[in-house]
């Protein structure tokens, strides 16, 4: 199984946007992720996410902890703020998507 595309999108919720994280692979699978900024940058997001897409198109989603740190070293340069909800939305997605593969609940995968 492979990455085959990463979108945010942003929704108007009347008084601030809410942002998704959309990945898809190769087999089908769709995981989503809420990833709101509450301090209203929406669009610094999408650019952390289309700056983090590169890295991880045609990587396995189920291997989350190695993404995540792929993602941490092109970023440790300025940790937090949009960037850590950028990543912490990529890394939420590629929960879902792990799993829906293995046909049980996110919680599951935390010990329920």
């Amino acid at each position: 199984m492979k990455i085959d595309n990463i979108e945010i999108f942003h929704v108007d919720a009347g008084w601030r946007p809410w942002s998704f994280v959309k990945i898809t692979t190769n087999e089908g699978l769709i995981g989503w992720s809420e990833c709101t900024d509450s301090h209203g940058s929406p669009h610094g997001m999408a650019g952390v996410v289309k700056d983090l897409k590169p890295l991880l198109i045609g990587q396995d989603p189920r291997k989350i902890e190695k993404l995540y740190w792929q993602m941490f070293s092109r970023t440790r340069q300025s940790p937090g703020s949009i960037i850590q909800k950028a990543m912490g939305g990529i890394e939420n997605a590629l929960w879902d998507i792990k799993a829906k593969a293995l046909d049980v609940p996110v919680y599951e995968l935390f010990g329920g």
